[in-house]
């Protein structure tokens, strides 16, 4: 398990506050100044989310008391086969487990995911128990969508293209529904680009409108 030592190292090579690493950890503040200043054991459920969100900022640790940051690498999955919704549905599940998370996602349609309806079933009940956000870009103007509308919005095909993607946590998924196949790119900086981009078009388009 990762030191306090470390800990202050980390956040200083990536340039973090406290308030930075309580926020991007889901953990209060106050939990964050404790460990630093060893009051108390800390649990380890708390160092293992300090460590995993340095380590998805590209922060490797070494033995009790090194750190260093690295070069980011790409780390690509191919996925094929029926199985691939659920497969992805593990992933999202696994990465997203706070209220401050989100997923975001631009495809045509959202019943696409219906291919597995059970899968889409399982997705939502844990977002509504997790209370992850997530917000949709379809190029289908209307329809029906498991999402609330606030949440759901259009933009045209012409501008969206026929790819369709995810983005959550330090992953960027890319979806092929006519071959079953989707590739898991894990990269912070891939993420954050396309998040960006993402924000862009959401501010760009239109209401979608859900039928009754």
């Amino acid at each position: 398990m990762i030191s306090v030592g470390q800990i202050k190292a980390a956040r200083g090579l990536l340039e973090w506050t406290q308030a930075d690493l309580a926020k991007i950890t889901g953990l209060h503040i106050n939990a964050i100044n404790n460990v630093e200043r060893r009051r108390g054991l800390p649990r380890q459920e708390t160092l293992e989310l300090i460590q995993q969100a340095f380590e998805e900022n590209n922060i490797r640790f070494k033995g009790t008391t090194g750190v260093e940051l690295v070069q980011e690498t790409l780390d690509i999955r191919k996925v094929a086969g029926p199985d691939f919704i659920r497969i992805m549905t593990d992933d999202i599940l696994l990465t997203l487990k706070k209220p401050d998370d989100e997923i975001i996602a631009v495809l045509p349609d959202e019943k696409l995911f219906l291919f597995d309806r059970k899968q889409n079933d399982r997705y939502y009940r844990a977002q509504v128990r997790l209370g992850f956000k997530h917000r949709l870009i379809l190029s289908t103007a209307e329809g029906e969508s498991y999402a609330a509308q606030k949440d759901v919005r259009f933009l045209p095909e012409a501008v969206l293209g026929k790819i369709s993607y995810q983005v959550y946590g330090n992953k960027f998924v890319l979806i092929n529904w006519q071959s079953l196949e989707l590739v898991i790119i894990r990269s912070t900086t891939l993420a954050q680009s396309f998040r960006r981009q993402f924000d862009y078009l959401w501010h760009q388009a239109e209401p979608y409108k859900k039928k009754k």
